[in-house]
């Protein structure tokens, strides 16, 4: 299954577009909304500017660390260094990757890094319109080509005024949640500090431009913006557009030295130290200064007292569920249970909180006792105090009776065992998976539900459980590199995919219907297309379905629709109603359209890759009397369903003697038209 989609119908309708044919080989986590301009330059253009050495690499870093510690998308980065960072290039860059880019919506984090050197140059005439001249000078980050000359003059790289209107042009368009990073200096070091074999300060002199090349440089938005005696401070002035992280004050030094490179190391280890998700910049450069490092870190706008990026990368994570102190303190109650797949012996991790990218330990491991419907009961298994009466979840051991059984050739043992979850030092899992799945290895493939043949190179895996190697490609192959998490990843799909109550209570009275719709009408225009639990379609890009559940019980039930794609063993849910409804949407004895073209009933798209004769997916069906959160089994690709803390009041009798839930499974395949 791929990603899903949104895209609109007229101004009331929208179609999730699922392409089955679509692989995704290992997990994904939840994508932030940050975007990011980063320039790091070594290398300068002018012979008369010594080369740095350092700043490419940190820009690198900086690029690393959005990606895999605050899980920003490749495409949402611009990477510019050396000569692919002129003065031309990091302007139509600045406008085309964050200006004009119609995938950064208003108040998604933006961060613009600069490494490399800054210079300064007195002020021209009128620099500063209506006022006499006087002894001020115009900061300056040195882009490839700075105090080269050019036909059209000479070039002074970008001046504090034109990229303090270029963030004002950004911040009217996108919002003011831009962070602005600048490696460099703006005077030089003095020579108190210049001992032998220390390197040179990120700032240069500028030989061959003049003050007057500043006027013929200007960014044109700034010939508008009304300019003000603050503006003297130049990048250090205190904006409303955005906030400033600098590796050392306006008329501080940084250099080129281990110890002085300190900001960018330390800035990227922070997540490891501190949670960001509640540290505003202000703190985080408190943080970052020790007392005795003659360069210190500079923060400077009106919204520095703000967390870092707004929180935007810190949002929920939905794997946690919530833990709360019941029964006078006297049991454990975590937000899982028979529904989510969690049963006796299930372990969990208790942690603090259940934000993203943010520092969040494991402080005890929970133990389920007793599982409920929608919730469970736990033991603590370790030593410790737990501070405060609630907390978050994530699941470590599901605890399966029925191993997902495994057939490895003699050559993927080394393999396998870099497959085995990692432990910290305290014994405590960490928060990097969604936990383990009882795993049995096999000797004959025939006994197996998954056949794994790992070459030098390539991975194939072979696919034999009955209902995936009879609805989709049996077989597999994918390179080594990209499928360590795939036994784990197959292992939880064929555990959701299975499982059901044994005890049936609802179904065959839920009812699970599929109608292709009109796409400019939206009325049906075919009957239900399942047929005992299967439906065979012919692709078609503009076709668009909606799903109707009929409830004929006696219970006002909560839905929870998840399409599962074995190509990527992906699990996301397509539909997720919102916990703080007033009651169940599915009431007893009537029905409800998932697909009706509102927000949070968007319709569904089912298309084929080309080349591909057919593919299949699965539509499983969730039903409780109870609400819980169920984007707790998604994995590979997140939806949009931003799971809320949602508790009530309770002691360790409610609700587990008229719970009761149940399951439905629906198999779409998509078949190419005979020629």
């Amino acid at each position: 299954m791929s990603l899903v989609e949104t895209a609109r119908i007229g101004t009331s309708s929208s179609t999730s577009k699922i392409r089955p044919s679509s692989i995704l080989l290992r997990p994904r986590k939840m994508a932030a909304r940050m975007f990011a301009l980063i320039i790091g330059i070594d290398n300068y253009q002018s012979t008369t500017t010594r080369n740095l050495s350092s700043c490419v690499s940190d820009a690198k870093d900086v690029r690393r660390w959005l990606i895999d510690q605050l899980d920003v998308p490749r495409d949402h980065i611009c990477l510019l260094t050396n000569e692919k960072a002129s003065k031309r290039e990091i302007e139509d860059h600045f406008m085309g990757h964050l200006v004009n880019n119609h995938a950064i919506e208003r108040g998604d984090a933006i961060l613009i890094y600069f490494a490399g050197y800054g210079s300064s140059l007195p002020a021209p005439p009128e620099w500063f319109p209506g006022e006499p001249p006087h002894d001020s000078t115009v900061q300056i980050i040195c882009t490839y080509d700075h105090d080269t000359i050019s036909p059209d003059g000479g070039i002074a790289g970008i001046s504090d005024r034109s990229l303090l209107a270029m963030l004002g042009e950004l911040c009217q368009v996108k919002g003011d949640n831009i962070t602005l990073i600048m490696g460099s200096c703006f005077t030089p070091a003095p020579s108190t500090m210049r001992t032998p074999g220390r390197k040179d300060a990120r700032w240069t002199p500028t030989m061959h431009a003049s003050p007057d090349d500043l006027h013929n440089g200007l960014w044109k938005g700034a010939l508008i913006q009304p300019l003000d005696h603050a503006q003297r401070r130049g990048f250090y002035d205190t904006r409303e557009t955005h906030v400033l992280l600098a590796s050392c004050g306006p008329i501080a030094s940084a250099s080129e030295s281990p110890e002085a490179r300190r900001f960018a190391r330390d800035l990227m280890k922070m997540h490891r130290r501190i949670p960001l998700h509640r540290t505003s910049y202000a703190d985080l450069v408190w943080r970052l200064n020790p007392t005795e490092d003659p360069q210190r870190a500079f923060c400077v706008g009106k919204h520095k007292d703000r967390v870092i990026f707004d929180g935007v990368p810190f949002g929920v994570d939905s794997r946690f569920v919530p833990v709360d102190l019941i029964d006078n303190n006297t049991a454990i109650r975590i937000g899982a249970g028979a529904l989510h797949g969690v049963i006796e012996g299930s372990e969990f991790t208790l942690h603090e909180h259940n934000h993203r990218s943010s520092l969040n330990p494991a402080v005890a491991i929970l133990s389920i006792t007793t599982a409920h419907a929608t919730w469970s009961l736990a033991r603590c298994e370790t030593s410790g105090t737990w501070v405060g009466k609630k907390g978050w979840a994530q699941i470590t051991r599901w605890n399966n009776n029925t191993p997902f059984k495994v057939c490895m050739k003699k050559t993927g043992f080394g393999f396998l065992r870099r497959l085995k979850p990692r432990r910290d030092p305290s014994g405590l899992t960490g928060t990097g998976g969604r936990g383990g799945v009882n795993i049995a290895h096999v000797a004959s493939s025939s006994q197996a539900d998954l056949s794994v043949t790992v070459g030098f190179r390539e991975m194939v895996i072979e696919r034999r459980d009955e209902l995936i190697a009879a609805n989709s490609r049996r077989t597999l192959r994918m390179p080594v590199e990209e499928g360590t998490d795939v036994i784990d990843d197959a292992a939880r799909f064929h555990l959701h995919l299975h499982r059901a109550n044994i005890q049936h209570p609802l179904c065959p009275m839920v009812k699970m219907e599929l109608h292709q719709l009109d796409p400019i009408t939206w009325s049906q225009v075919t009957p239900n297309l399942l047929t005992n639990g299967q439906a065979h379609l012919i692709p078609d890009r503009d076709a668009i379905y909606q799903v109707i559940l009929r409830n004929e019980t006696d219970y006002d039930l909560w839905p929870f629709l998840a399409c599962m794609d074995s190509k990527g063993y992906d699990i996301e849910m397509v539909y997720h109603p919102d916990g703080r409804l007033r009651s169940p949407p599915l009431r007893k004895h009537s029905h409800l359209v998932i697909g009706s073209g509102f927000k949070g009933s968007e319709a569904l798209s089912f298309s084929l890759a080309e080349n591909e004769p057919s593919d299949s997916l699965f539509l499983k069906l969730f039903v409780s009397s109870h609400f819980c959160a169920m984007s707790f089994i998604e994995q590979g690709v997140p939806s949009d369903y931003q799971s809320i803390d949602v508790r009530r009041k309770r002691n360790s009798r409610d609700g587990s003697v008229d719970e009761v839930w149940d399951t439905a499974l629906g198999i779409i395949t998509v078949v190419q038209a005979a020629q």
